[in-house]
């Protein structure tokens, strides 16, 4: 199986967290980055914002389609470049043909470093069963932003193991309770997430 994919560097965090050379704390720290970019993830609606390797996808058409002026658009995952090969079937059992006429939608997203989500085609060509997309999925590259809340959320739940029943010595003041969710992640990951998110 291949290593999890982490939005963030493990060198970075450590050198956040000021943590000099290896001091048994690397694997909590893999963990708590691990978890961090697994639950960006699910926040945004189960998006990924990396580059995955080319890989053919099978969907089904209905409740995909958007009729527009100039065509029908067709709502994919993120797209990490143009699809190599996009293919339609006609019912079950039916054979596969390629479609070549669409237009990658929106088409500065791929230069930008955003993601397209539609393949745009001419009236009706989305009429049929099921479509099969080979390309690769996720993001051009990961954002910033997706970085930072993934940073601030592994640093979050690595210092949660100083305060399992969910609250921190400060000092003289006493325990301070710890609060359940993080407003500058939730800031940082909401305009990534998905309209049918959670």
């Amino acid at each position: 199986m291949a290593d999890p994919v982490l939005y963030y560097p493990l060198q970075l965090l450590k050198l956040g967290m000021s943590a000099g050379p290896d001091t048994g704390r690397e694997a909590l720290l893999v963990n708590a980055l691990e978890s961090a970019s697994r639950a960006v993830e699910t926040y945004c609606g189960n998006r990924i914002f990396y580059r995955s390797a080319l890989t053919a996808l099978s969907l089904r058409v209905r409740g995909r389609v958007v009729e527009c002026d100039d065509g029908d658009e067709l709502l994919v995952p993120d797209l990490a470049a143009p699809p190599t090969l996009v293919e339609i079937r006609t019912g079950r059992g039916g054979e596969w043909k390629p479609v070549t006429a669409y237009d990658v939608e929106p088409g500065d997203a791929l230069i930008f470093d955003r993601p397209a989500r539609l393949l745009l085609a001419g009236p009706a060509a989305w009429g049929f069963d099921r479509v099969r997309i080979t390309a690769e999925w996720g993001w051009p590259a990961v954002p910033a932003d997706i970085r930072e809340a993934t940073k601030l959320l592994a640093t979050r739940l690595y210092l949660r193991k100083d305060s399992p029943d969910g609250t921190a010595g400060v000092g003289e003041w006493g325990p301070v309770r710890v609060a359940a969710s993080d407003p500058d992640v939730r800031a940082l990951l909401e305009p990534f997430r998905l309209e049918s998110a959670g």
